[in-house]
């Protein structure tokens, strides 16, 4: 079988479509998860897994050639993937879940009604614990990518 040669595709075009496909192979690592029982529990955050073996053992074969679709794409169109380092992926969620916790504080919840004040400074005690504890992860990051990329500020 002869190969066909594709035009080159320019710069512009190849981060478009690969930003793309990165998120879609993104997204078939999380359904992957599912597919192999991924089922987390916590406080306020519960997943339920009610695939059933036979939809798991389907998901995963959609998954392995959705992923031979995408080798042969990133092959031919000479596409770049990306990387997601665990210490980027904490230090970015630790930075932008700070902001929602901001504007749990008592002050900001009068927006919704009144708030009683014991409450609102019991709800501000909590908030700013959990605000030091992100910031604690953060820093922690930021100390781990100072101790790997000497002279750099970010993680």
């Amino acid at each position: 079988m002869r190969e066909r040669t594709l035009p080159q595709m320019g710069g512009n075009h190849k981060r478009a479509v690969s930003v793309t496909l990165s998120l879609l192979d993104e997204a078939l690592c999380r359904f992957e998860e599912w597919a192999n029982g991924r089922e987390h529990h916590s406080v306020f955050y519960d997943e339920v897994n009610s695939l059933s073996g036979e939809l798991r053992e389907n998901i995963l074969a959609e998954i392995v050639d959705m992923r031979g679709i995408l080798r042969c794409l990133y092959d031919d169109l000479h596409l770049t993937g990306s990387v997601q380092h665990a210490t980027t992926d904490i230090w970015a969620r630790c930075n932008a879940i700070r902001l929602y916790l901001v504007e749990t504080e008592g002050k900001r919840l009068k927006r919704y009604g009144d708030i009683h004040p014991d409450l609102a400074s019991y709800v501000d005690e909590k908030m700013a614990l959990l605000e030091q504890r992100l910031n604690r992860i953060s820093g922690m990051l930021s100390d781990h990518g100072k101790a790997r990329n000497p002279g750099s500020s970010k993680p």
